[in-house]
């Protein structure tokens, strides 16, 4: 369904934007409690403990995205509306490529510090070796977790939310196929729901 951001009605704006939008971050909002679900069921209540006790490291991802995602999302837009697709292309690949080595580069440093951040999230002295773990693999793959909500806002952007719905569904339910595969056909333990996660 092709739209029109100048003739089309408000509440058919709103609509198109709106439906897609809150399905993709339902879908995102899944991702620790899906792991919590399968984990829980499989390794048990510890390893329940140590997810609730890395959750926080999700959100704190989410905002490293949307501190840039938002703010270079209305520039491209802006740059848009003018016709100045080369310029907006610019400033997405910028972004795009800052966020993925900054990422990268502070996630990495912190891996060796996974104990000390397991501590500081409240983890006890039972539950850090599953805490720490879980946390290595998330903070090796926090490059995947943080570009793929960043490049959903640049799909909206382009005025395809349902484009960015699927991606975000597809995340969720390869979350789910990877979570069951590596934890009870592979039983790898609780690294490998990070790793469905990433």
């Amino acid at each position: 369904m092709a739209i029109d951001l100048r003739k089309d009605s408000i509440p058919k704006l709103f609509f198109y934007y709106f439906v897609p939008l809150a399905f993709s971050m339902i879908s995102l909002s899944t991702y620790s409690m899906i792991d919590g679900m399968f984990v829980g069921n499989k390794l048990g209540e510890q390893a329940l403990a140590a997810i609730g006790v890395c959750w926080p490291i999700f959100p704190t991802l989410l905002a490293f995205e949307l501190l840039f995602g938002f703010g270079a999302a209305s520039i491209v837009s802006y740059f848009l509306g003018k016709d100045e697709p080369e310029r907006a292309r610019l400033v997405f690949s910028s972004i795009f490529y800052f966020v993925a080595i900054s990422i990268t580069l502070i996630s990495w440093a912190l891996v060796p510090f996974s104990d000390h951040l397991a501590k500081m999230l409240g983890s006890s002295e039972t539950i850090l070796p599953m805490v720490s773990i879980y946390i290595k693999v998330i903070l090796m793959g926090a490059i995947f977790m943080v570009l793929h909500p960043l490049a959903d806002v640049f799909v909206v952007n382009d005025k395809r939310p349902i484009l960015a719905m699927v991606a975000m569904l597809i995340g969720s339910l390869t979350n789910v196929a990877f979570n069951y595969f590596l934890l009870y056909v592979v039983e790898i333990g609780i690294h490998g729901s990070a790793i469905a996660t990433s």
